[in-house]
């Protein structure tokens, strides 16, 4: 949407077996690295263009998680919580002032406004607690994120 360059036929290719997965570049090439914000768009881009019927929030969902790990030829270690999986989990709040009231918990994760995962686990690894990355000193690392873009960017415009 951001492009303008168009809209995926996501009912036909998920209609034919191909899986259809969302992912997030981050900050420097779509504003947000926020997988939640796909999901909702993706559900409410293909509900405007083809009815409301034409997607669910669990159809979104599973875009985001099992048809992400499928894509990346990734199902039996990725996409699902399950013994022998990588346990990679993010804990959202079901109770708060976005989503309160929502009549479903799927519904309220990608229908509602995306909010931030209060817990995030990697490999079992806790990296985000009590919404904020565990183990990171984040005023270092935006820091020497710029630093990086900076020089992307000059190399970029002195390339052209």
């Amino acid at each position: 949407m951001r492009l303008g360059s168009g809209v995926c036929r996501v009912n036909d290719l998920r209609g034919g077996g191909s899986p259809v997965s969302l992912g997030v570049d981050g900050s420097a090439s779509n504003d947000s690295g926020h997988m939640l914000n796909e999901a909702r768009l993706a559900l409410l881009l293909t509900r405007v263009v083809h009815g409301a019927g034409a997607m669910t929030p669990e159809q979104a969902l599973e875009m985001a998680t099992l048809e992400g790990a499928r894509n990346l030829g990734r199902s039996a270690d990725l996409g699902s919580l399950e013994p022998g999986k990588c346990a990679d989990l993010a804990v959202f709040p079901a109770e708060d002032l976005f989503s309160n009231g929502a009549d479903n918990v799927v519904h309220g994760l990608v229908l509602c406004h995306p909010r931030n995962a209060e817990t995030v686990l990697v490999h079992g690894k806790v990296r985000v607690r009590d919404g904020q990355l565990a183990g990171v000193e984040l005023p270092k690392l935006l820091e020497r994120h710029r630093r990086t873009a900076r020089r992307f960017h000059d190399r970029l415009r002195r390339a052209k």
